[in-house]
């Protein structure tokens, strides 16, 4: 089956479904005072999906450039919206010093996953990546860039693959959007099957 054979009501669900999605995402952003309160420590960065117009599903990414390296500041920045009574579940992880694991000082950083639950069954996954450089940093520019790129075909095809993949228990930690986003930009790649092909040839899990 190809995008083209794509039912179109189910079509219209993937695009209403990425509108809502990301004035659900602006919402809890703003309620939170997301940039605020994490703006004491460094410059904050919305990234991922919510920034390339390609949501699928309940996800908000940021990347924070902090200008010391205080992990007191980070977790004391934080804590109002770790307290919050919609967080359900957090973990915390520490990739600094001697817990870097490519050993190269501008991956060091901490990292807080949340989830955030807005209704029963609405559960956002959010993320939070505390850096100490600018250097390799290409996650703040690359959805925008991703979005200049994009055609109406290619986002569909990147809708309905990321709709799909996004049930894999490897999405999307080893297989995410950043793959989906170049097997369809670079490889042609416009169906499930060719996909699963990509997935191979990278080395990458298919289930």
């Amino acid at each position: 089956m190809e995008y083209r054979d794509l039912d179109y009501e189910y079509v219209a669900e993937l695009y209403q479904r990425q509108q809502d999605l990301q004035v659900e995402a602006q919402e809890i952003i703003h309620e939170l005072d997301i940039v605020s309160r994490l703006a004491v420590v460094g410059e904050v960065y919305q990234i991922g999906s919510l920034v390339s117009g390609l949501m699928v599903w309940r996800d908000i990414d940021f990347t924070i450039v902090c200008r010391q390296r205080s992990s007191l500041d980070i977790f004391n920045a934080m804590l109002p919206i770790l307290s919050d009574e919609h967080v359900i579940k957090v973990e915390f992880l520490n990739e600094m010093g001697l817990h870097e694991p490519s050993g190269k000082p501008e991956d060091e950083r901490l990292y807080f996953v949340l989830r955030y639950e807005t209704a029963p069954g609405h559960i956002w996954k959010m993320d939070f990546s505390f850096w100490f450089t600018m250097e390799g940093r290409g996650e703040i520019m690359h959805p925008h860039q991703l979005r200049e790129q994009l055609t109406e075909e290619t986002r569909l095809a990147i809708l309905w693959l990321k709709d799909l993949w996004r049930r894999s228990p490897n999405y999307p930690y080893e297989v995410g959007g950043y793959e989906i986003y170049d097997a369809v930009l670079n490889f042609d790649v416009r169906t499930p099957e060719r996909l699963r092909a990509y997935l191979i040839a990278h080395g990458l899990p298919v289930d």
